[in-house]
Parts: structure tokens; sequence; C-alpha cells
């Protein structure tokens, strides 16, 4: 029987939080994680031709199912490949726990292939990662693993939602499990209340009066898996509704209530026209900041 290693016990926390898929290209430090991938149920596999393509898989898993998108991949520019999708994930709002491969941690700063450690020259994985995503660490040693796996979850999961980075050595992966606490949260969506109920009765009522309402409607709709109450809503009142590019497809573009998309990209020239019009006595943004792509500047 195949003792158990650190790589397993991420499977399980992995599992124990509802993953289903990982996305990857292998890589030599990665190998432990996909050996014992290889010989589990219940998570697979799914080999893309490219870094930057696993992370937007696992991205556009994200945001059609709800579930948190986890990808792999190795270490130097197999990490680096992944950053701009990295960031994707979290200017889209999106659940994605990137895993990195690393050489040994007795091999930073030695010149060791694919060193993305930040000694001796090489590139630091965490430092460049930073930026982009919500939360990027590395786990140094195994007994990092539960409290870091854990807090990346969360982070991911946590609205608004975006990308986490965990930078793993091949010497950790290889390391014995010895006893680490098994369990990790299982992700639940984000259930934002009002302290009141004020700021709603007063949308309720403007949109009670409103002759002619129009809803414009972003990522932050289709984030919040608002798409049902919003086509109830649409249609109770009768309102129309546009949507932002990052918006597109939560509300659905077959309704006789559909206007499009509005802004710069694919946008159609009578949704513009109609959300921008005089007759429009209310203007109902739901998820969108309004920023210069949404609003044609």
């Amino acid at each position: 029987m195949q003792a158990s290693t650190v790589a397993h016990r991420i499977l399980d926390l992995l599992a124990e939080a509802g993953v289903r898929r990982l996305f990857g290209v292998p890589g030599g430090p990665l190998l432990s994680l996909l050996h014992a991938l290889d010989n589990r149920a219940g998570i697979d596999f799914v080999l893309t031709k490219h870094e930057e393509g696993a992370v937007f898989m696992a991205e556009g898993h994200a945001q059609s199912t709800g579930e948190l998108g986890v990808a792999c991949v190795t270490a130097g520019p197999g990490t680096t490949h992944a950053l701009t999708a990295a960031a994707s994930a979290s200017s889209d709002w999106a659940p994605v726990l990137v895993l990195a491969g690393q050489v040994p941690t007795h091999m930073f700063g030695r010149g060791g292939l694919q060193d993305s450690s930040g000694g001796n020259w090489s590139i630091d994985a965490v430092q460049v990662f930073t930026s982009a995503v919500k939360m990027a660490a590395l786990i140094s040693d195994p007994g990092q693993l539960p409290h870091l796996l854990t807090r990346a979850l969360r982070t991911a999961a946590e609205a608004p939602a975006g990308a986490a980075l965990l930078v793993l050595p091949s010497n950790v992966l290889n390391a014995p499990d010895q006893g680490l606490p098994a369990r990790a949260p299982r992700l639940a969506a984000p259930n934002p209340r009002f302290s009141t109920t004020e700021p709603l009765l007063g949308i309720a009522e403007a949109l009670r009066k409103a002759r002619n309402p129009v809803i414009l409607a972003g990522q932050g709709a289709k984030a919040g898996r608002a798409q049902r109450a919003l086509v109830e809503l649409a249609e109770r009142r009768w309102a129309r509704v546009a949507t932002t590019v990052k918006g597109k497809s939560v509300f659905p573009e077959t309704r006789p209530l559909s206007l499009g998309v509005v802004g710069n990209y694919g946008a159609s020239r009578a949704a513009h026209e109609v959300v921008t019009s005089r007759e429009t006595d209310l203007l109902l943004v739901v998820g969108s900041s309004l920023g210069e792509v949404a609003t044609s500047g």
C-alpha cells in the first residue's frame, strides 16, 4: 500500500471542500500530487495544453458551477504562465485556487532548474502574484498545510471571490502525512444581509413609481447567482434589462425584455440608446462598479 504523503492530504482537503476537478499541465515538481491523484476516485484531472489555459478553465468551471475552480501548474515558467488567468479570476470575482509546484526547499537560491523562490536572481513566485490574487503563500513546511490551505480556500470563496495561490515545493509534497488535521471547510456561497430593510424598501418604492424602468446588471449579479431573481423582478415590473459585457448571460437574451449588452465591447446600439434615453426614468444598477468599459467612458 502506498504511504500517505502531504500530496494525498491536499487531495483529501480539496475533496472535503467539494472539489471535483483539477485542471493542469504535468511537471516534475508536481509529480507526487499527480501520482496521488491517479490513485484516487472523486477528483478528475483535466489535462490542458498550457498553464494559462488551465487557470482560465478553472475560472470557467467556477463561473458556470459556482464551485471552486482548481488548477495545478509546475514551477518557474509554469507558474508565471498562470499569472494573467489568475488575475482574470480575481477581476471576475471567480473563486479559483492555483497550486504551483516548486523546487525542493534545500535547492532555493542554488540555481535549481525552474527555481522561483526569489533567491540567487530567480523570480519570486509569491511576490509576482501578490498584486494579482487575493492571497499568495509558500508552504515551506508540511505542518503549515492545514492552516494555509484552509485559509486559501476561504479567501478564494469569500465575497468578493477571487484567486489564491499556494506554492508547493516538491519535498513538502513528498513528505509523510504525519497526522495532519483532515478537515477543510465546505465552501458555502456568501449570503450577505442588510442590517435594515430600508434600502430595499426605497428601491421597491422607486420601481413602483417608475413609468419606464431599466435594469443594468453586471458581473456582481452573475457572481451572486442572481439569474432567477433578476428574471422574476424584471417580468413582475416589466422592466427591460441590459447587461455589461461581464454580466452577459445573467439575463437570458432570448426574452423580450432583454436589451443585450452595453459598454465598449460587444454592445448593442439599441441597448445604449434605451439606457441613456430621457424616457428611462429609473436605472437600477445591479452588481456593476460602472467602470469605463461598462459605461463607454
